[in-house]
């Protein structure tokens, strides 16, 4: 039976001056609520219109291998309170999240090679451009379709690492080493998907603008667990069959 997943990724809202790059560099990073990280997974394909895009969620961030055609992710980003303070947005005791989008999955491949024999050289991101296949796919060791290093948040003994120098361009290839290896390792699936369709449009948004802001009390009810905050949960909150839709009103209206 297809499932319905709750899951938060991290985008350039959260830490402030992640925020200040992003703000200080719309040229490489167009939009804020996109994964920061250069695998960019799940890609939210935000150089295309919703409607025309092509999102895929390949298991390089978490390595999910078992996904099944009529399943449904919804993505939340946890925000900054510096940011939100900022944006105008009041003070709140608790943690806040902005309502990305909603992927229905519509055709499950076998492994990313076979995904990017489906793909065809276009735009998917600022930097590098074009690509072969989106950033989350790996077809070779090099990866040279990842977002460049410095479009990108990457992280060295916990601490993360933002620009150009010597140092990044290290942990850069350091990590594409790494997510070869995880799909080697795991032999990962890719999701196609598709942003589902909402009475206001697609469900899809990647400004502050437009995203809703939401709390867990938001969606403590719909989801099967006690807890409703993410932490330690890799992979998010299953949400109740029969609450699924108020919870997409709820994120997305």
């Amino acid at each position: 039976m297809p499932t319905v997943r709750l899951v938060t990724f991290q985008t350039w809202v959260y830490r402030h001056d992640w925020w200040q790059y992003q703000q200080a560099n719309p040229h490489l990073i167009p939009v804020p609520l996109i994964d920061r990280s250069p695998c960019q997974d799940p890609f939210l394909d935000h150089l295309e219109t919703a409607e025309d895009a092509r999102p895929t969620i390949s298991g390089l961030c978490r390595t999910w291998n078992r996904f099944e055609t009529g399943d449904i992710f919804i993505y939340l980003a946890r925000a900054n309170n510096r940011v939100l303070r900022e944006l105008g947005f009041g003070v709140a005791k608790s943690l806040r999240y902005f309502a990305v989008a909603a992927l229905g999955v519509t055709k499950v491949h076998l492994s990313h090679r076979d995904f990017a024999t489906t793909c065809e050289r276009r735009p998917y991101m600022t930097a590098p451009c074009p690509t072969d296949t989106p950033p989350n796919i790996v077809t070779s060791p090099a990866m040279a379709d990842a977002v460049a290093k410095n479009a990108s948040v990457l992280f060295q003994d916990g601490a993360p690492l933002l620009g150009v120098n010597d140092v990044l361009g290290v942990v850069y290839r350091f990590n594409l080493r790494q997510y070869h290896r995880r799909w080697q390792t795991h032999r990962l699936q890719v999701a196609e998907c598709r942003f589902l369709p909402r009475p206001q449009g697609w469900a899809r948004h990647l400004t502050v603008q437009s995203a809703r802001l939401l709390e867990p009390s938001n969606w403590a009810n719909f989801v099967l667990a006690d807890d409703a905050s993410f932490n330690g949960r890799l992979f998010g909150h299953i949400v109740k069959p029969e609450k699924s839709d108020q919870l997409l009103d709820a994120c997305f209206g």
